[in-house]
């Protein structure tokens, strides 16, 4: 199986470095790096000197952590995409043990896992202390997924619709729970990325008029989920 690993990045900092060294390093080897510019104001030129293997790709405007990500996967092409952002860091398992999961149960919609946090360069224990079942109305009650520890089969991801763009912050939430309503999501416990956490980061995720569409999309995403599940059960 090809898995096209897919970094959405805006103005990233220095962490972007250990990101893609991460996505290079896999075990796995079958892969595809592409990252993103989703319209950067910085010079990208001595990241890419580093990388000459990486595919580099611009957005023809900002489109937000969800466009840019769809951005990338119309333009990549493997069996499996794979996400992580810009700051965080690639377990060098990830996509091996995921790809593993795929074999095993090939009609899984997508794979997620354990995570650490990553505070001022200080490792926390794994974040879920034991295994946990993922699937719709576990995800109804509250996003389990975290999206850098996400694999998804392409086909899926296609049929599903993507990321949708209308949505800047819980994008990867609306997406798990559309993928949850018609397929399986295998969790995998072993950690599969570390998330970096930067007190006073200028982040996406951190920006107040961001932070304050957070809820209310939550629960406009969980909305849609019941009023598709109650159309599809209607049709059956």
């Amino acid at each position: 199986m090809k898995v096209d690993i897919i970094i959405p990045a805006y103005n990233p900092k220095q962490h972007i470095v250990e990101a893609i060294t991460s996505c290079q390093n896999q075990s796995y080897k079958d892969i595809i790096i592409t990252v993103i510019d989703d319209c950067s104001t910085r010079n990208w030129d001595s990241i890419k000197r580093m990388f000459p293997k990486v595919n580099f790709l611009n957005t023809p405007n900002n489109l937000g952590p969800a466009g840019a990500r769809n951005w990338g996967a119309k333009h990549t092409h493997g069996d499996l995409i794979s996400f992580l952002d810009a700051d965080d860091i690639m377990h060098r398992d990830k996509i091996y043990s995921s790809v593993q999961r795929f074999k095993l149960k090939p009609h899984t919609g997508m794979t997620c896992g354990n995570y650490k946090i990553l505070v001022n360069g200080r490792l926390r224990s794994k974040f879920y202390k034991r295994s946990i079942v993922v699937n719709h109305d576990r995800l109804m009650r509250q996003n389990f997924v975290a999206s850098g520890s996400v694999t998804m089969r392409r086909d899926v991801f296609e049929e599903v619709g993507g990321f949708d763009e209308d949505y800047w912050i819980a994008e990867d939430y609306d997406l798990w729970l559309r993928c949850s309503e018609r397929y399986s999501i295998e969790y995998l416990d072993k950690v599969l990325y570390y998330y970096r956490i930067e007190p006073g980061s200028d982040s996406l995720t951190q920006r107040s008029d961001i932070q304050l569409k957070h809820l209310s999309n939550l629960d406009k995403i969980k909305a849609a989920s019941r009023e598709r599940m109650r159309s599809g059960l209607k049709k059956s």
